[in-house]
Order: structure tokens, then sequence, then C-alpha cells
């Protein structure tokens, strides 16, 4: 107890009024059983603290009057992956989605690194670029709900704007433990991304995205993979990008069917003119359901 005490007491006294350095020693592994029990008590204050920084503490060496802490200390919290976050922020999936199954294979091959040690040092980036209404973010969700890679967890980030996307950031970050009230963007973005780093595996998805220059900051070295919807069609020649155009007319006849629960043969000549769009497909079965 004098031991925890004294810890607590320095601990917030070198944390308050001092620059703390990084320092790594090597692990003592002959703690005696006192000293254990003291490192227990010091621990739980630790994770109890709402001023814990990610401190890894290597060796405890106790002794007569006091006691030293050899720690390895970095700038930016980081909150480690709780069990029970796995998706954020997913819109609901249309549990009716068909056809499109090229799209989706040609997503899982450029998406195929596996997280080993080495792909964790790169992100793999896919865009998926089209016109509006031509089914992009369907895709996407698609995706990201049957993915047949395994992800440690999958976010998604809305990003027609630099505001909103950050807004977003904010959201995110504070769910991961971000704590301050007024936070700046380039803290928002490091907090994140060194999380990201610390948690690889993970899959994102930027929804709607304008242009590189509006999500390029907001982009993770490494860690994971990303998805990107857009319209826009010059990206970095990094990313890969995969051309998203209308739907086939098996395609298009198939969702028209499924939507509408019909078997007309006047479905063939309906897709053909509404030309394949799969929004004008699914906005005009929704009126033929409605009114028939």
């Amino acid at each position: 107890d004098i031991v925890s005490t004294k810890f607590k007491e320095r601990y917030v006294n070198v944390q308050s009024t001092h620059s703390i350095q990084v320092q790594l020693f090597p692990e003592n592994k002959e703690l005696e059983v006192k000293h254990t029990n003291s490192w227990i008590k010091i621990w739980h204050f630790l994770k109890e603290s709402e001023k814990l920084y990610s401190i890894i503490f290597l060796t405890i060496l106790i002794s007569g009057s006091g006691f030293l802490v050899f720690y390895q200390y970095k700038e930016i919290p980081i909150v480690q992956h709780k069990d029970d976050f796995i998706n954020w922020n997913l819109p609901k999936q249309d549990n009716k989605f068909v056809g499109r199954g090229e799209l989706l294979k040609k997503l899982a091959k450029q998406l195929q690194p596996s997280m080993n040690e080495e792909n964790k040092k790169i992100v793999a980036i896919t865009a998926c670029a089209g016109l509006g209404g031509i089914g992009k973010t369907q895709l996407a969700l698609q995706y990201i709900y049957n993915a047949p890679h395994s992800y440690t967890q999958k976010m998604w980030f809305h990003a027609e704007t630099t505001q909103q996307l950050y807004e977003e950031y904010v959201q995110f970050a504070k769910k991961i433990g971000y704590q301050i009230e007024q936070p700046l963007l380039n803290d928002i973005l490091q907090y994140v991304h060194n999380w990201l780093e610390s948690n690889p595996g993970w899959l994102i998805v930027f929804d709607n995205v304008p242009n590189y220059e509006t999500i390029s900051s907001f982009l993770p070295k490494k860690g994971g993979h990303i998805l990107i919807t857009t319209q826009h069609q010059d990206w970095p020649e990094t990313f890969n990008t995969i051309p998203i155009d209308v739907m086939s007319e098996e395609e298009a006849v198939l969702l028209v069917k499924t939507l509408t629960h019909r078997n007309d043969n006047e479905i063939n000549e309906l897709v053909k003119e509404l030309g394949y769009l799969p929004i004008a497909l699914a906005q005009a079965s929704a009126y033929i359901l409605k009114k028939w």
C-alpha cells in the first residue's frame, strides 16, 4: 500500500510538471512476490486514471526509500481494440441486392493482400468510380457486409465534404477513447491514424468522395484496406480503380423481378427504357409495387 501510494503521488507530480522521455529497458522477469503485488496495485491505478497514456511498464525496481519505474511512453493516447467494437457507422444494407457478381470478385481480388506482418505496413486502396445512381454505394455495402476476407473492424465514413468527414472522424475518435471536447483537425487525424496503425486488419469505406484532395489527409498509411466510392475518375497511380457501369440486361431484369415480385414479359422492355441504371430500376420497381 505504501509503495502504490507513493507511486501515485510521484506519477501525478511527474506527469504534470515534466516532459517524459522514452526509455527502453529489458524486462525483469525475476520480480519477487511482494514486488509483484505492488505492481498489480500500481497497474490498477493506471487503468483507472483518466490521464493514462500508452505506457508499457517493463521493469519495477523497489529498494529502501523508493522505487524506479522504467517504461515506454507515447505522446498520443491509444485505446486498444475493444471486444464489443466490430462495426462502426455502417448504413443499413439493402437485403435485396442482386447481381454485380463480377464487380464483387474484382473488389475481392484487388483487396486480396492478407494481414500478415509485411502487408500491415501498407494500405490497399480501391476506388469504385462511376456516374451517380450507378450503384456504387450499394456495391460497397454488399462488399463490407459480405467481404471474403477476415477483418477485425469495419468502418464507414460519409465523405461528400471535408467538413462532413471531419465530423465523423471526431465521432469515431470519441468511440475509441478521445476525450478532448474541442479537438483540432490535426489532433483528430493523428489520434485516429495512430489507433488504426495499432489495430491492423480493418476495412474502411469512404462513401461518395468528390476528389482526392478532399480525402488525402484522412487516409491512414498502413494497417488495412480502404474502399472509396466516387464519381471522380482521376486518382493516384497507387490506387486500384474499378469503373462501375450500368447493369447488364440480365442483372437489371433480375433486380426488377426481385423488387416487384412480378414476372411480366414487359420487364425486359422496361429495363431497356430505363437504360439499365440501378437507381432508376429501383424507383420504377417501388412505383410498380405500390400501384399493383
